[in-house]
């Protein structure tokens, strides 16, 4: 051994549900010794739905698997054999350092209901990456919040190897609450190879399926499984026997615990439902011979069976397999595990997405994960790099070179028509050495001439959308210091031009016509075809950048700004910290904390004026903290205190932001603090907000 130095819907007659935005459980990040990986058991002490996890790794690249053991049992029913557990998938990702969290792009959506026991093995297949902590007692409890208990388990050689005992897997559990709740003795007679359905965002608000859980007719035995949904969301009404009209989500083998019971199907969905919206699913078993269980609705199909405040499901049809004869209408039963708002896998952009994310920069090249996608696959990133400066991790870090030399090449030649569409990206230009700095951010000169740029025309501080359209401006769209999410919203049915600051709506453009996109000859992220004046300046950074080909309303703007999407452990847009300096004197700087993390009970606001590029990489909540930091987490709470509050505490902060004035903050002209805010449940800290930058002036 190594030495370290230092969900969900019951689909039947009966159904009580609540959801809400992910939460964490959190074990510990002190380690003293590791393996290859870790085994240990979670239980449910409410209803909930594990999303995915974080790791603590030793720098270096680690190739991750994470397994489960389906049925209720501990892993010490089976810690050398392979063939009893659950593979739920595997990726490559990179260490952000030891003690440090390192999320894992796996969506484990595993559902518990209450009192329920699951087992999982989070493991390296590349050598002993894995940091734990040697424990007291194997199976003892370690960590419990109101909804998650974790135990004491064991360290692992890989794979299913050498057992070392007790040990304390070092690493965050993100989960969403909710009731997973099967009715005892659903009948189970009845029942086809698979079930088609709908659900409906019916609740006002976006939501996402993690995965489903099905009941069987057959008692016992094993059987693969299929999930698919309609590709581009929509009911399957009419798409019933088109397998092109379907996009097949995953198979996993699975094994039945009963009629009565619901069991995991191990496909990970990650499909989000836009508020409103409809989304049509097939659960289905390819074996010919194991039927799912249903039951026959005496109404018609397409009726709503059952709803709770954040969607509705309806009767469908039993299927055979596949895509054949039909049986309706149908209730399919089992569960739905989904949490509210966008998550790990949701739906994408339909056009452009990068997240500068330095896993994904290979060879100069950047991944475009939108879907279905414009462009080529892989972007070029000429002349610019990608580093760990970004809003969200990464970022694409300007050269302040020509902006149609050095540019992230789409591949894409713009020619959208007059058809809707959304542009946005978080901007940041505290590290570049020009105060109000010109660059071009993104365009397609052929294309009307169509561009984004900051300063300049816009204004200092702002950005400004030009090209075959009335020109708009989003005031504060380039701060000086501070990250700037900029959003511009073209809806054809007004028609009009939409600017959104931070997710609020910034200004508002009447267009005297249609706005026509069309003859591209090539659209530039981080400059500009058009021009030989500088792209992305120096030192600016851009992250999160985004092309859909819609009008998102102003909710899925808000919604989607604080968070990225195909990526686990992030928040869902929770506890966003936001400063805006007004100008000299009095009342220079309002502070807002808003979309705190559900549960929370205490909160601190904090800062240090050790301050390092990139920013928000720092080893404490994203900061390099100093004598300033421990200062203000020692401050005593009081109704009003900004430094120590209740999220729940009406009319004063965070309820309402608050102004710091120059008495109670100051600083040399020149001087840098990074602000952060940390949540608290109870003893558990439940959350962290974003790093937030002010330089003083």
């Amino acid at each position: 051994m190594k030495k370290n130095v230092l969900l969900a819907v019951c689909l039947g007659l009966a159904l009580s549900i609540a959801a809400s935005a992910q939460m964490t459980l959190t074990t510990t990040f002190a380690s003293n010794n590791g393996q290859s990986g870790n085994m240990f058991d979670v239980q449910a002490i409410q209803n909930c739905t594990i999303v995915c996890f974080d790791v603590n790794l030793d720098p270096g690249t680690w190739t991750m698997e994470i397994w489960t053991l389906p049925g209720g049992e501990s892993y010490t029913a089976a810690p050398t054999t392979m063939a009893s557990w659950q593979l739920l998938g595997a990726t490559e990702v990179t260490s952000n350092g030891t003690d440090v969290p390192t999320p894992l792009p796996l969506h484990v959506g595993v559902g518990l209901n209450t009192g329920e026991r699951r087992a999982f093995y989070v493991t390296a297949t590349n050598g002993t990456g894995i940091n734990y902590t040697n424990g007291s007692t194997t199976g003892v409890l370690y960590r419990a919040n109101a909804y998650l208990a974790f135990y004491e388990g064991a360290g692992k050689s890989y794979p299913f190897g050498a057992t070392f005992s007790p040990r304390i897997w070092s690493g965050n559990i993100h989960f969403t609450p909710g009731y997973l709740e099967t009715p005892p003795g659903l009948p189970g007679a009845n029942g086809q190879n698979g079930a088609m359905f709908d659900v409906v965002a019916s609740g006002g608000k976006p939501l996402t399926v993690l995965s489903f859980d099905t009941t069987w007719v057959t008692t016992s035995g094993s059987g693969p499984m299929e999930v698919y949904c309609v590709t581009g969301g929509g009911s399957y009404t009419g798409k019933q026997s088109d397998p092109t009209a379907w996009t097949l989500l995953g198979t996993g083998e699975v094994t039945a615990n009963g009629p009565s019971i619901a069991t995991s199907i191990p496909v990970p969905v990650g499909v989000t439902i836009g508020a409103g919206r409809t989304q049509g699913f097939y659960v289905t078993s390819s074996d010919p011979g194991r039927f799912v269980s249903y039951e026959t609705h005496f109404g018609s199909e397409g009726d709503t069976v059952t709803m709770n405040a954040d969607m509705s499901v309806l009767a469908g049809r039993g299927k055979a397999y596949p895509f054949g004869a039909d049986y309706v209408p149908r209730n399919w039963k089992g569960h739905i595990n989904y949490m509210v708002g966008f998550a790990p896998g949701g739906n994408v952009p339909e056009g452009l997405y990068y997240r500068f994310n330095v896993a994904d920069f290979i060879g100069g090249t950047t991944p475009n994960e939108a879907n279905p996608g414009l462009g080529t696959p892989t972007a070029t990133v000429n002349g610019q790099t990608i580093n760990n400066s970004g809003r969200i991790g990464g970022g694409l870090v300007g050269s302040g070179s020509p902006g149609n030399v050095d540019f992230v090449d789409t591949g894409w030649s713009a020619d959208i028509g007059t058809s809707d569409w959304t542009l946005s990206f978080w901007l940041d230009l505290s590290g570049t050495a020009a105060v109000n700095p010109f660059g071009y951010l993104c365009g397609d000169a052929g294309a009307g001439l169509w561009r984004v740029f900051t300063n300049g025309a816009a204004g200092l501080g702002n950005t400004i959308l030009r090209g075959p359209l009335t020109q708009a401006i989003i005031t504060g769209g380039a701060p000086d210091s501070g990250n700037a999410h900029c959003a511009w919203v073209y809806d054809s049915s007004v028609p009009e031009i939409r600017g959104y600051l931070n997710g609020v709506l910034n200004v508002t453009v009447a267009q005297a016509a249609a706005v026509d996109i069309t003859g591209g000859t090539g659209f530039a992220v981080g400059g500009y075809s058009g021009s030989t004046s500088s792209g992305l300046p120096a030192g600016g950074v851009m992250d999160e950048f985004r092309f859909y080909s819609r009008a998102l309303t102003e909710t899925e703007i808000f919604d989607g700004v604080n968070l990225t999407l195909g990526i686990c452990g992030v928040p869902q847009r929770e506890n966003f910290l936001n400063m805006t300096q007004s100008g000299p004197g009095v009342g220079d700087l309002v502070v807002s904390l808003t979309d705190i993390t559900p549960g929370a009970d205490e909160g601190f606001l904090t800062l240090t004026t050790v301050v390092s590029n990139p920013y928000g990489t720092g080893p404490f909540a994203g900061i390099y903290p100093d004598f300033y930091t421990f200062f203000l987490l020692n401050q005593p709470y009081f109704p009003g205190n900004p430094f120590h509050f209740s999220p729940n505490d009406p009319g004063v902060f965070p309820t309402v932001p608050f102004t710091l004035g120059p008495g109670e903050v100051s600083a040399l002209a020149g001087s840098t603090f990074d602000y952060v805010a940390l949540l608290f449940q109870g003893f558990n800290q439940v959350g962290t907000s974003n790093v937030y930058r002010i330089a003083f002036q």
